[in-house]
């Protein structure tokens, strides 16, 4: 699924699921370990930002942001998520192959635990990727979507809590960290039912800056079900000025 606000894409995660020392078969697509969202109500992934005060430099920030394979894997018995980055079987096309990857990070979704300073993970800033992605039936079914959506913009300077892990020093981009909302003024009326839901969270949970890529691209989970036809429409009737 490819969609996005202009200068910013909506894609798809692909997630995939490798031999583990997990209890139970490893199931790709498999469903998540409830009760959703993923991580405790006070992390910051699910931290209602709707009311919070605005970055005095957002209008540097803003102003720099329009200018212009990894795994994953839930123990679902011990709440544990697995992500890495540049992983690979090799050699590859081998029956025989071994999984590598560039690095790699475990997360407890019972913990609030973030990574020590100056550790990166699947993603520069050292966050987690999961917890970041929209899910088909959180857009779908009855329910608002109860957390914020991982962003990259082209350039960051630094990080700022509850990032670790420094991948940019320009000094007109923003910290990796960085949490990014939605105007709550703006109109979601029109939009499709669809869009409403994950552009509301937008306003109440916001985005977290989580690494360095194309600017504003947020994600999904891989799901067949999402409509292109519906989703990029909308998105493009949203932009990197509908800010705070």
């Amino acid at each position: 699924m490819r969609t996005g606000l202009p200068a910013a894409v909506f894609t798809a995660f692909a997630a995939a699921f490798a031999a583990a020392p997990l209890a139970g078969h490893a199931v790709q697509g498999g469903p998540l370990p409830g009760p959703l969202p993923l991580f405790s109500a006070d992390n910051w992934w699910n931290a209602d930002v709707s009311a919070a005060p605005v970055d005095s430099n957002r209008v540097v920030f803003i102003a720099w942001i329009g200018a212009t394979k990894g795994m994953l894997m839930v123990d679902q018995d011990h709440r544990f998520l697995f992500e890495t980055w540049n992983t690979r079987c090799l050699p590859a096309g081998s029956a025989s192959c071994a999984w590598r990857a560039g690095s790699g990070a475990v997360f407890s979704l019972d913990s609030n635990a973030r990574r020590p300073d100056g550790w990166t993970s699947a993603d520069a800033a050292g966050l987690a990727i999961l917890p970041g992605l929209v899910r088909y039936e959180e857009a779908t079914e009855t329910g608002p979507v109860l957390h914020a959506f991982r962003v990259t913009l082209r350039d960051s300077n630094g990080y700022v809590y509850p990032a670790s892990h420094v991948a940019g020093s320009n000094p007109n981009a923003p910290p990796l960290g960085t949490r990014l909302r939605l105007k709550a003024s703006k109109d979601l009326s029109t939009f499709p039912a669809i869009a409403r839901k994950i552009f509301q969270a937008m306003k109440t949970y916001g985005l977290i800056v989580a690494d360095n890529g194309t600017d504003l691209y947020m994600q999904g989970t891989y799901d067949t079900r999402w409509d292109n036809g519906v989703l990029n429409p909308a998105f493009s009737g949203i932009h990197g000025t509908s800010r705070p």
